[in-house]
């Protein structure tokens, strides 16, 4: 398809149109043929002048080299899709808003229906449209216009003439804008997978991070539940959507707010006791040098020591101080044996045994309400059974399925304290942190396809694998350690925020400032930089997205000033220096310097600064305005304006005389 470039605006991207394959009845005269043979017929194609172009700006024009499907009943009563032929520069009109196609049938009925779909590699040989083309997008405007762009038509034959058609486009579309929970900053150069759950229908955009709007076509949806899953390097994104319509022909500019999970963390919520869920770790933990991690893939394991522990062996890795833990034996039987699951798959399915991408057989646990996507190519198993791994499922169906929810463990086997290592590929085998009563055991879940066992004991020496879970608890509370600061002008201050429960899921928070021409704030780490008088709010969000915020009120005032504000005339409030003004003299006869004194406190009086010398005569302050020794002098009259000080001296009383004073030289006072 072209474009013919007119200046309208991508605002709404509105699609005018009807929701679905219309019927026309058009008039136009039947070429004679005869019944039972191969037929070549033309029909002029209509594309609505007020739908416009899934691109920035233009109107949806044909194109030279476009193609239609037309799918129609033959005599013997079947479905017959074909291809038009490509479209000739002569075959376009109407500035590319019209269009007549070429196309042969063998047979037609024309006593049912006929129906054409563009572009024609949206149809599939059966003549149903190729929606599952949607389900991998790479979230580019472009991409949509020149493939998944669905338009159609279906309309009675007109005397024997194929109908003269106008299309309709059939999809809706999403411009979508993901934010942080705050809604402070767009995350979308973050984001390499968004998938869009609408039902059992699932949307996958994948992507290079990158800054822009993520375009998403999807079919119509009425009332409907949707879930929106983001994927970045360190992290998930979560938000759920309820009774959501969005109707073809129409294009949606959206912004969600997104809810951050633990950096780690699977989409998945899976209940271990009675009012917890938690979620589990993106992968098994493993120990190589001296970093902890967990694996890259659910799927990944090592046949050796690197990802297999004995008893509380993972009590020193990283990912327990920053609050994972292990289930008990408890948390487990509850897991698999006794928690209540939603699944499409079946009612109560908990876990099934499975090969996945062929050849890792594994345990797959499904979360608490779980909503299996279309197109995984997912082949069931047995459910809460042992089984021989039954279940399959492709590497790239699996990715759907982890995006909706699912744990996946791999069947690594396990190293008994004595033996060499025993089922690896075979069995599932995962620690617990629950030993057992005389301390000799802890217990070690295991899946097999002999049976699984929630309750099997081992000795402390054997090794198993390790999956992590962190609580679901949102944040409830957030404390700040000021809730008030006064800073002065290119002054820093770190605020440091502490989270309730302490056990909370994503104890995260994000930093913003209310006015960052008075204030800035580093959105990590809580760092205040004064930038001009004035004040400021700093907003501390969580990053979980349960709205739980907390605020310190800045105000910048002037340096040297003090924090309190005073009234000294009718209207006039003023800030007070820190201390006394001083002038502070380097050497006997020096121009001096100014500043306040440290502490409200402090005072010289009649001393120099370094001694107890009394200011009497010419012995330290000369007439002419310099001193005879090095010092600093706290107290001042009035005196000619000098740069170098302009004291007077007990001998010349004159110069009290006017409007001069002997702080006046210097700008200290001016500028407050």
């Amino acid at each position: 398809m072209n474009q013919n470039i007119k200046s309208l605006s991508i605002a709404a991207f509105a699609l005018v149109g009807m929701l679905a394959c219309v019927k026309e009845i058009p008039q136009e005269t039947s070429p004679q043929e005869t019944p039972g043979v191969t037929v070549t017929l033309s029909t002029t194609v209509n594309l609505p002048e007020d739908t416009k172009a899934l691109t920035p700006e233009g109107v949806k024009t044909f194109a030279v080299g476009d193609q239609i499907a037309v799918v129609y009943k033959n005599t013997s009563g079947n479905t017959v899709k074909v291809d038009s032929e490509a479209l000739k520069s002569t075959d376009i009109t109407g500035g590319g808003t019209s269009a007549t196609f070429t196309v042969t049938l063998e047979n037609p009925d024309r006593t049912q229906d006929v129906t054409y779909i563009y572009p024609a590699a949206m149809a599939k040989d059966n003549g149903d449209p190729n929606l599952e083309a949607l389900a991998s997008q790479d979230g580019t405007l472009e991409t949509l216009a020149q493939n998944l762009d669905y338009a159609c038509f279906t309309g009675a034959w007109n005397a024997g003439a194929l109908p003269t058609a106008t299309l309709q486009n059939q999809l809706a579309i999403l411009a979508i804008t993901l934010k942080s929970s705050d809604g402070a900053s767009v995350i979308n150069n973050e984001i390499s997978r968004l998938t869009l759950f609408a039902g059992t229908q699932s949307y996958v955009v994948t992507r290079t991070p990158a800054e822009g709007t993520i375009y998403i076509a999807i079919q119509p949806t009425s009332g409907t539940n949707i879930q929106l899953v983001a994927q970045s390097a360190a992290r998930y994104y979560t938000k759920s959507l309820t009774d959501k319509t969005y109707a073809a022909n129409n294009g949606y500019p959206v912004a969600f707010r997104m809810a951050a999970l633990p950096e780690g963390a699977l989409p998945g919520k899976f209940t271990v006791a009675s009012g917890t869920q938690v979620y589990f770790a993106k992968g098994n933990l493993q120990h190589e040098g001296s970093n902890w991690q967990f694996a890259a893939n659910q799927w990944d394991y090592y046949p050796d020591s690197r990802d297999m522990f004995g008893y509380n062996d993972w009590s020193g890795a990283t990912q327990v101080s920053d609050g994972w833990d292990v289930l008990s034996q408890a948390e487990w039987n509850t897991l698999i044996n006794t928690r209540t699951v939603s699944n499409t798959l079946q009612t109560g399915a908990r876990f099934t045994l499975a090969t996945l991408g062929g050849s890792v057989k594994g345990l797959i646990v499904f979360p608490d309400h779980y909503v299996h996507p279309d197109g995984t190519g997912f082949t069931a198993g047995t459910y809460n059974a042992e089984s021989n791994f039954t279940a399959t499922v492709s590497i790239e169906g699996w990715a759907k399925m982890e995006m909706a929810g699912c744990m996946f463990i791999p069947a690594a086997g396990y190293k008994s304290y004595s033996k060499d290592w025993q089922y690896i590929g075979d069995a599932v085998c995962v620690s617990s942190k629950t030993e057992t009563t005389s301390g000799k055991y802890y217990y070690t879940p295991y899946f097999a396809s002999s049976g699984y066992n929630t309750s099997d004991q081992s000795y402390k020496e054997t090794w198993s694998s390790v999956r992590m879970y962190k609580g679901t608890a949102p944040v409830s509370g957030i404390s700040l350690n000021k809730t008030a600061t006064y800073i002065h002008p290119g002054g820093t201050e770190t605020l440091t925020a502490t989270v309730t429960p302490s056990a909370a899921a994503n104890p995260g928070v994000s930093w913003t400032s209310s006015n960052p021409t008075v204030a800035t704030v580093n959105a990590a780490t809580g760092e205040i930089t004064a930038v001009a008088k004035g004040s400021a709010t700093i907003t501390a969000t969580a990053l979980d997205g349960s709205g739980v915020t907390a605020t310190c009120a800045v105000t910048v005032i002037p340096e040297g000033a003090l924090p309190g504000k005073f009234t000294v005339a009718s209207g006039k409030q003023v800030y007070f220096s820190k201390g006394n003004l001083q002038a502070v003299f380097a050497s006997a006869g020096s121009t001096c310097t100014w500043q306040f004194a440290e502490h409200q406190w402090d005072y010289i009086g009649g001393r120099t600064s370094g001694g107890s010398e009394q200011i009497t005569g010419n012995n330290f302050i000369n007439g002419n305005g310099s001193v005879s020794a090095a010092g600093t002098v706290d107290i001042f009259g009035w005196s000619t304006v000098s740069t170098t000080f302009g004291i007077h001296n007990s001998q010349n009383n004159s110069t009290y005389s006017g409007s001069f004073r002997d702080w006046g030289g210097e700008c200290h006072y001016q500028r407050r």
